[in-house]
């Protein structure tokens, strides 16, 4: 479902999840940054430990490697 999400162009239902799995987020602090190099074929993901309370996300963050588009983040809590 996630995979559909991120084809443009994004409809008003993919804009409306997106702004609730990204609101996520909020209240988070981040615990440690590393680049996730284990797939030597691609560029590495930034990953960040975040925390909240007790709850702990590990989450990456994909890009292209131009840059002119979107990202996504992987590891958010699916929104209710």
């Amino acid at each position: 479902m996630i995979i559909n999400l991120i084809i443009k162009p994004i409809n008003k239902m993919n804009k409306q999840f997106l702004n609730k799995y990204y609101n996520g987020l909020k209240g988070f602090k981040v615990e440690s940054f590393f680049l996730n190099d284990s797939d030597k074929s691609i560029e590495p993901f930034p990953t960040f430990t975040l925390r909240k309370g007790n709850q702990v996300l590990t989450i990456e963050i994909s890009r292209d490697s131009e840059g002119n588009g979107g990202g996504f983040i992987f590891g958010l809590p699916s929104p209710n």
